[in-house]
């Protein structure tokens, strides 16, 4: 959607959905137990 907003020329509505799909990805992440699998969650 942030990709779809940005060729629109909507970048503030871009950085809104860029955001909150962080926001998501952050709170999957921190649900993850184990340290080390926590910190491999990106690579």
């Amino acid at each position: 959607m942030a990709l779809l907003e940005r060729y629109r020329g909507n970048l503030q509505q871009a950085q809104t959905h860029i955001q909150a799909a962080i926001e998501i990805i952050e709170d999957l992440r921190t649900k993850i137990a184990d340290k080390e699998l926590r910190a491999s969650y990106f690579a």
